[in-house]
């Protein structure tokens, strides 16, 4: 059971705005193009591009551009998510986690100690508690993967 505390809930509102100015964004730039084909076809294009590692919507994207007569767009910015197919990587994937959910867990930390104690018995005060509890069972979790 995840709980959110006054930190959380901030953090959870301002990833909203980010998300809907994206989604703004992509409305005004963007048309969708649906299309249907037997579900045989639809399942082979799928594990095709799984298999080579690239988006459907890039391969249709370009099949588009081919069929136009156009150039190939811009390469893509690398993504943000990062690739996990070595240990290696999964071991710096966890490692980038971990530091995440320990600055989460910091900062509901700092947020809980700064609560005065004539509300300590709030439902402010045990929500922040266990948010921190919740996280440092994340965290031990994580370390826990490395041994």
């Amino acid at each position: 059971m995840i709980l959110y505390s006054h930190t959380c809930e901030r953090e959870r509102v301002a990833m909203g705005s980010t998300i809907q100015a994206r989604q703004k964004w992509t409305l005004e730039n963007y048309d969708q193009v649906k299309v249907s084909v037997p579900k045989e076809i639809a399942k082979n294009f799928k594990k095709e591009c799984i298999s080579l590692n690239i988006s459907m919507a890039q391969v249709l994207k370009q099949a588009m551009l081919d069929f136009c007569g156009q150039k190939k767009p811009k390469a893509k910015p690398a993504s943000k998510k990062p690739q996990v197919d070595t240990r290696q990587k999964r071991r710096k994937a966890i490692a980038l986690a971990l530091e995440i959910i320990q600055d989460a867990r910091d900062a509901e930390d700092d947020y809980l100690r700064a609560i005065p104690e004539n509300l300590q018995n709030s439902s402010r005060y045990e929500d922040a508690e266990a948010c921190v509890a919740a996280l440092e069972e994340a965290i031990e979790a994580l370390e826990d993967s490395y041994s």
